[in-house]
Formats: C-alpha cells, structure tokens, sequence
C-alpha cells in the first residue's frame, strides 16, 4: 500500500493528508467532502470524521476504515504527535495570560540585570495581585517606612508564630544545633538553630572568620604533632582525589571521554558540608570502572602523555593513578574506616533530640575505627597496639575535646 507524503500544511491536523479533499465547504466551517486514499470512502463531514474514520473511533457518525491496517500506528502516532504540539501551545498562551507584560524600556525588563527579581514567584504574584484588584488611589510605602515600621511589623508576627515551639522547650527540651554556610561573597558563616520534637528554629547567625583563622593556626601546630606522620598519606590521598576530581571535570576532552562510560557525575562538594572529601572520594570509587576505561580509551591519547606541557603531566599523572589497584586499595581503606565517622555525623545531624544517644553512638563509632584498622594491619585486637590507630583516635578526642570546649 503506498504511504502518502505528508503535507505541511496540516501540522494541526494531519489526517487531511490521508484523505483526498474533493469539495470544501463555501462557510467558514471545517466541513468538506472528502474520499480516503485507501479504502476510497467518500464522505462529508469535518475533521473529526475523517480522525473517527481513520482511527477506527467508535461514535463519530462514520464506518472505520477497513484498509488502514498496515500503517495504522504511523497514523496514530501523527495525530498524537499533533495533539501533544497543540497542547503544549495552548498551555503556553495560558501561562502568558497569568503574568503581566512589562512596558518596553523598563529596567525589570532587562533579567540580565535583576534576575532574582523577576523569577521570584512572589514578585510575579505581587504583580498579579497589582494588576487584578481594584487599587485606585492606592499609595506604595516608601523606602523608609518598609526598612522600619513594617518590618518590625513582621518580626513580631513571625515571633508570635514561633513562641509556641520556644515554649515547648521548657517541657521537652531542645538541642542546639550549628551549621556551616557560605553567604554570596563566600564569606563563611554558622547558623545557630534550635532543634526540637515540634520543629527547628533559626537563632541567630555569625561571621565565622576568626574560627576558621584558628583552625588554620591549630592545623600548622598540627603538623609538628608526631601523630600526623601517621596520617600524612590521607592528605596526599585526598589531594589526589580532588586533582582526578578537577581534571576530569574542568578539560572539555576528558570529561566528553569519561560521559561516555558513566551516567553519573563527578561530585562537587562545598567545603562547608561536613565529610565533603569522604562524599567526593566515595562517588570517585563509584565510578571506578568507568574513569578506568576512561584513561585506557584511545582519544585520552591527544592528551600527548609524552608531552611536556603542564596538561599533558597532569593527564600522565591522572592515568598512573587511576590504573594502579595500589592507590584504589588505599582508597578503599580510607573510605572503610571513615565509614563509622560518617554514619556518626549523619545520626548527629537530625532535627530530632539525640543528645542522650551521642556518648554511645560515639563510643561505638571509635570500636568500630579500631576494628576496621586493626584487622587491615593483621594486629591483635586486644594485645597489640597501631600508631595509626592511636594517631587517629588522637586527633579525633582533640576535636571533641574542643568542640565541647
């Protein structure tokens, strides 16, 4: 059976193609005389016949066709594929409807500028709301009294909302929480939340510079600590972790190699979330096979690794990395016994009261780092001792010891 050629003049209705028009009606409706090209029907009536009898739709005032068969599903899928485009337009002219068009020339027309604005879904209501009601006379608040007198207003409702969990607290008891955060000039910052069985509250929020200016000054006095010769590997391993990371993610080459093979991405973490190295260097282990083939695959080679440009080493460095099992072992060693730290800050990190459960959950996460590192050593669990181990667990009861401080 020939298939006919479809006419671009019905991207609406593309079952006019399957038929031959024989007289249009002299009116402006759809109605026309037609006759199929395959089972050679002729009939009046308007689309919706000509869809009922191509579609073998039953109640559409005429018989199916009994000669489309064969490419019945190709005609289905046109008139779906029609319907769909339709629908999806006049979903759009909907959507349109419900904002208001801004005058040309204005400056929140320009989004470039004052883009937070204008995709706030508040705002756009604001407008809406501007728009719709009958506000004639109606005068703004100026500058002075929105930074003042309504936004006290405001506080002291939203405080009004939150006494009744404050004093919950009296009765059920809350934990103080602390968080970590970035604002948008990367200047780090820690919430001060309360959290309870009712609901967490924001308290209050600090800068954090002068913490993270002693934290560097601890980490230098820590580097004279015997017990980080013990532990200088995992920061070699972890700057590893973020180079590959890096690498992988930041050269257009590598990363259109490595998407071939994997369907998942390479993580990046903000520093400001705990575990943020653990949590990268477990997605790198997820996808080891793939970043293997990845280096093994023959386009890695325009990377030159013969080369002398600083590309090129990295690209050489990158590849001895990830063949060695010597450095995956070792990876997977550290995931292994940073596990039960992890799995710590995760039961910690809730909005629920487990301040009661800390000093067991603690006791049994530092076991569990005992047992992971002393049966990778082969030393006895009772009768023998590992420097590795006691420079972990040091470095872990200073950091409560100060944390508690």
């Amino acid at each position: 059976m020939p298939r006919p050629t479809k006419n671009h003049g019905f991207d609406d209705t593309p079952l006019w193609n399957h038929v031959d028009v024989l007289h249009m009606s002299a009116g402006r409706g759809g109605n026309r005389k037609w006759r199929c090209k395959y089972c050679n029907k002729e009939v009046s009536g308007s689309y919706s016949k000509a869809k009922g009898h191509l579609l073998k739709i039953p109640n559409q005032g005429v018989l199916p066709c009994t000669m489309v068969d064969d490419i019945y599903r190709e005609i289905k899928k046109e008139n779906d594929e029609a319907e769909q485009k339709k629908r999806a337009r006049n979903l759009s002219a909907k959507q349109k409807q419900d904002y208001i068009s801004l005058p040309e020339g204005s400056d929140l027309a320009h989004t470039k500028k004052r883009k937070g604005g204008i995709e706030n879904p508040y705002y756009r209501k604001f407008c809406q709301r501007l728009a719709n009601g009958s506000l004639y006379g109606y005068i703004p608040p100026t500058y002075d009294r929105l930074r003042t007198t309504l936004l006290l207003q405001l506080k002291a409702h939203v405080e009004k909302l939150l006494q009744p969990i404050r004093d919950s607290w009296v009765k059920k008891g809350a934990s103080i929480c602390l968080d970590g955060w970035q604002d948008l000039k990367s200047k780090p910052l820690i919430n001060i939340m309360a959290a309870s069985a009712s609901s967490p509250v924001f308290l209050k929020a600090f800068d954090a510079s002068e913490i993270i200016t002693k934290v560097a000054e601890y980490l230098a006095g820590f580097e004279k600590a015997d017990h980080y010769k013990e532990c200088q590997w995992i920061l070699d391993l972890v700057n590893q972790v973020d180079e590959i990371n890096y690498f992988v993610q930041n050269h257009g080459l590598s990363k259109q190699i490595f998407d071939r093979y994997s369907d998942l991405r390479l993580l990046k973490v903000a520093e400001t979330r705990f575990g943020s190295k653990i949590v990268m260097a477990s997605r790198l282990r997820f996808v080891k096979d793939a970043l293997e083939k990845t280096v093994m695959d023959p386009d890695w080679k325009k990377f030159k690794v013969n080369g002398r440009t600083p590309v090129e080493l990295k690209a050489r460095e990158v590849k001895v990395l990830l063949v060695s099992d010597g450095w995956w072992d070792k990876l997977d060693y550290f995931l292994e016994f940073t596990l039960p730290m992890i799995n710590f800050l995760k039961a910690a990190d809730t909005d629920s009261c487990v301040l009661h459960l800390v000093y067991d959950m603690w006791d049994t996460m530092i076991e569990q780092v005992k047992k992971v590192i002393f049966n990778h050593e082969g030393a006895g669990f009772l009768t023998e001792q590992s420097p590795f181990y006691d420079a972990i667990q040091n470095v872990i009861e200073i950091r409560a010891v100060r944390d508690c401080v």
